[in-house]
């Protein structure tokens, strides 16, 4: 008789072949982009957004401002396996770089294009998504 198989995690689940709940690379970098008018307001919201979707995968750096209560996020560092994802409020507007980590150590860390920085974590959350149904649910809290 042979042992049961072995029932899969539900964080390990492959990605659901329903193209109705497939989650767009586009939709995500058009709502990222949507909210990149106001550099101060992008920075603060995509921060929290990606804090409350990827608990323990985002580190957000924040700094007072005079007139508010509450605090401006000043940079994002974003880890998702061997990258590190830093968008950063700068005098000239916004620095975005993409590292790459190798057991805790950077490696080197690439100067972007806003653009490309986006393009690039949205293509990882989505291929990360595909993977991992917390991944998933977590890219949908993006989302919304």
């Amino acid at each position: 008789m042979e042992p049961p198989a072995p029932v899969p995690s539900p964080d390990d689940s492959p990605a659901d072949p329903n193209p109705d709940n497939d989650l767009s690379f586009d939709m995500l970098a058009a709502m990222v982009r949507a909210d990149a008018g106001e550099v101060g307001t992008f920075v603060t919201v995509l921060g929290r957004k990606l804090a409350d979707a990827l608990p323990g995968h985002v580190r957000c750096v924040t700094g007072k401002h005079l007139l508010r209560s509450t605090p401006d996020i000043r940079r994002i560092e974003v880890s998702l396996d061997d990258r590190v994802y830093t968008l950063a409020r700068a005098s000239h507007g916004l620095e975005a770089s993409i590292g790459h980590v190798v057991r805790g150590i950077s490696l080197r860390s690439d100067q972007v294009e806003l653009a490309e920085w986006i393009d690039a974590l949205s293509a990882h959350l989505v291929e990360t998504a595909s993977r991992s149904a917390s991944a998933r649910a977590a890219l949908s809290q993006l989302l919304t």
